[in-house]
């Protein structure tokens, strides 16, 4: 049994290190339960987030759910500077030589994102599956400064996917401790996304992008995507070491370019594939029991991201966080994400989940490069 464990590990350590030459494509999908915590997770087994951290967690089945609905939102902090310019400029109210110095300035600052989660996510979690159908979409808006007039980068997301996986418990020699579990487990992932990018825009055609994305009058590209995590996890008491190597086939998306009517342009161009290249990712997990009214538990999360990929800092790698249950039905989340403190707050109660995250993503190389406050909120219906 312990060649059979040492051999899993050392296939996953391979997957990992394999296929950092291709191309990346941005993921989105991050649950809020698991963002409020720093978004660590890897070895949780009783989130709903878990679904989306390591199919190991799954086998541990400590957590038991029917999704029906989720529907949340999340927004950079810019945003509503952003809509005000853009209202201003629409209504003939300011012009590009009119700008103050000032406003120049907070257009140069400008990075503004927003999110759409749901409403669709529905699925099972339990008895060591998790099956989940979901929907997302992102926009992103960032000003880039150059020479002469600044420029933006601009990408928005709309994803339907669906994830199914499966744990369960691998079998140790009785002598590792009767206490000790392991579980070991796989999810596919299917994902289907339509995206408009554009590297650099103009200030002007930045302004007036929420009209051509509507009408589409640039075209859309529209891709299909498969792939799959594997993971282990070694649980004892309530302390566990997880690991999860994901997306470790590395398939890509095939793009192709569609009209506003969602025809095919026939003798367009098929762009190139795109990856979501393969990451190793680590974690430990503590739960500590009090069962008194006022502060039923503490948990506590460390996980470091793609840690084979040497490429980028190790402190934007870093996730740790910690949630406490107060009165069996409140929750406080807090946490370290790229480098940032991360707040959260969770109202659990039978069938409805609302959870609320701040955290700051870090658009640059280094923390404090490009940092990007955001907030979420969504409603779950969870029976």
């Amino acid at each position: 049994m312990l060649k059979k464990l040492f051999l899993f590990i050392s296939i996953t350590l391979v997957l990992a290190g394999a296929g950092y030459g291709l191309q990346k494509e941005v993921k989105i999908t991050q649950p809020i339960d698991v963002i409020a915590t720093g978004g660590a997770g890897v070895a949780d087994t009783a989130r709903f987030g878990i679904v989306f951290m390591n199919p190991a967690a799954l086998g541990a089945n400590e957590f038991k759910g029917f999704s029906v609905l989720k529907a949340g939102l999340r927004a950079n902090l810019d945003l509503y500077d952003l809509a005000m310019l853009a209202l201003r400029f629409g209504n003939g109210q300011t012009t590009m030589e009119s700008l103050t110095d000032a406003e120049w300035q907070k257009i140069l600052n400008l990075k503004s994102t927003i999110g759409v989660t749901g409403p669709l996510m529905l699925g099972y979690v339990g008895n060591g599956l998790g099956l989940l159908l979901y929907d997302d979409i992102y926009t992103s808006v960032t000003v880039k400064q150059a020479p002469g007039l600044p420029y933006v980068k601009f990408a928005t997301y709309a994803d339907i996917g669906f994830t199914v996986g499966y744990g369960f418990e691998f079998p140790i020699p009785f002598f590792l401790g009767k206490f000790t579990r392991v579980y070991a487990g796989i999810n596919l992932k299917y994902l289907n996304r339509m995206k408009y990018v554009n590297d650099r825009l103009s200030i002007l055609e930045a302004l007036d992008i929420g009209t051509s994305i509507a009408a589409f009058d640039r075209g859309f590209l529209m891709g299909q995507n498969i792939g799959s995590d594997v993971g282990l996890m070694v649980k004892m008491l309530d302390f566990s070491i997880g690991l999860v190597c994901r997306d470790w086939f590395s398939t890509g998306f095939n793009w192709s370019e569609y009209t506003a009517d969602f025809k095919k342009i026939e003798g367009g161009p098929v762009y190139e594939a795109t990856y979501f290249t393969p990451s190793l990712d680590l974690g430990i997990y503590w739960k500590l029991n009090f069962g008194n009214f006022l502060i039923n538990s503490m948990e506590i999360y460390f996980d470091i991201v793609n840690s084979l990929d040497f490429t980028e800092s190790y402190l934007l790698k870093l996730r740790a966080g910690t949630q406490i249950k107060f009165f069996t039905f409140l929750i406080a989340r807090a946490g370290l994400y790229k480098g940032y403190p991360t707040l959260g707050i969770g109202i659990d109660i039978p069938v409805l989940k609302i959870n609320a995250a701040y955290y700051i993503e870090e658009l640059g190389n280094l923390p404090g490069t490009i940092p990007q406050p955001n907030v979420m909120l969504d409603f779950h219906i969870l029976i």
